[in-house]
Formats: C-alpha cells, structure tokens, sequence
C-alpha cells in the first residue's frame, strides 16, 4: 500500500493498495511506518519498547532484537504477583506535556496483544516513565549476575534517538525536532544498562534487581 500524510500528522490518506491484501493487514500496515510518522509531525516519538507497570511505576525495555525485552515484560507481567502487569509489548510513543515533562501515551494498540489485554484497559491514558531499561544480555552470557548501570545524559540521549521507531523517515526539520526531544528525554528520565544472562532462571533475579532499583516496596 502506499499512503499519504499530512505535513501536520492530522491525516492519513491511503492512495492505493494491493486489493489482494486482507484488511487486517492493510491496517496493521498503517499502523506501522505511516502512523509513525504522522504522530513525529505532532511531535509525540514512539520508541521500540516493552513495558509493564511495577507498583505505581511504568517502566520500559529496549534493545536489539533478540535481547529479550518481550520475555522480560510477559514474565514480569504474569510471574510477578498482582503488582506486575505487562502494558507494552512492541511501541509506546511518548511526548513532552505542557510543564516540559516526558509523558508515555499507552492506549497504542498493541498488534501481538489480544483484546482483553491491551493497555487501554488496564492503565490511564497518560502516564509518567519512571525509567528507561536497555537491555544488554550478550556481555553477561559468562556472568552469573545482573547488573544495572546508569547512562550518561549525551549516551541515553543516542540510546532514545536509537529505539525510535521510523526516525529513518524524518526530515531535516524533524530530526532536529526529535533530538530535542530526545535530550529532553534523557534530561527527565533515568536511562540505564540493564545486563545479565539470558537465560529463563535469571529473570527472578532480574525482577529483585529493578526492585532495588526503583525502590519499590521501600
């Protein structure tokens, strides 16, 4: 299919499509590269993240594929207790709200998600990101530990830039538009290395560590 977008974001005009091509999938077509970029020109940036709700805080991981950011969310989500549930399985945008501060909009759909699990009936429409996870389960595959690191504001600013989702689409004016945002972003939010083995023994370990981290029950 080939779409149109306005040079606000206000509209997707679909020109043409396949008409061999299943409506589900000319809607998750949409969804994807199109709506990105109509969502960038309104200034709110999706990243390629997954997200659960620990407590009152709403955390994400990201991280080349493969690394495990989905395992993680789903074990943390339904292994965890009544505490822990898994909001975001692949795209959560985000935008800077009216006092400057980095707000995470969680009513995406979720395409791998079935219904009675989608983030819009489990958690308000905006909410505020307690941190920020990238995943690093390569360098720990010899190590028994897990280990969390705090980024440097210039390293997290790269690491957001990174894991935004259709960035290869924006413009000039855009892309500066975008690490603006992203330099926000890493200026509001704690963004860190989260390391340890990759292996399903591990993620109790992993969840105690972001416990401490985030000071959770304290």
């Amino acid at each position: 299919a080939s779409f149109r977008i306005a040079g606000n974001g206000n509209q997707i005009v679909l020109l043409e499509a396949d008409p061999t091509c299943p409506k589900k999938l000319l809607t998750e077509t949409a969804l994807g590269a199109p709506f990105m970029l109509a969502l960038a020109l309104q200034d709110v940036y999706s990243l390629h993240v997954s997200a659960v709700q620990a407590g009152d805080q709403l955390i994400a991981f990201a991280g080349e594929s493969g690394q495990g950011k989905s395992t993680l969310a789903r074990f943390l989500g339904f292994e965890s207790g009544p505490d822990w549930q898994r909001i975001i399985d692949d795209t959560l945008p985000f935008r800077l709200n009216e006092a400057g501060e980095v707000e995470a909009l969680p009513h995406f759909p979720q395409l791998k998600i079935k219904d009675p699990f989608q983030p819009l009936h489990l958690v308000p429409p905006r909410a505020p990101l307690s941190a920020l996870y990238i995943l690093d389960t390569d360098s720990q595959e010899q190590n028994e530990g897990v280990q969390i690191d705090r980024m440097g504001r210039g390293e997290a600013t790269l690491a957001v830039i990174k894991h935004t989702v259709a960035s290869r689409l924006f413009d000039r004016r855009l892309l500066a538009r975008h690490l603006a945002f992203s330099d926000d972003f890493s200026a509001g939010v704690p963004v860190r290395w989260l390391s340890y083995p990759r292996r399903l023994d591990h993620l109790p370990l992993v969840r105690e560590a972001l416990i401490a981290d985030l000071g959770l029950y304290s």
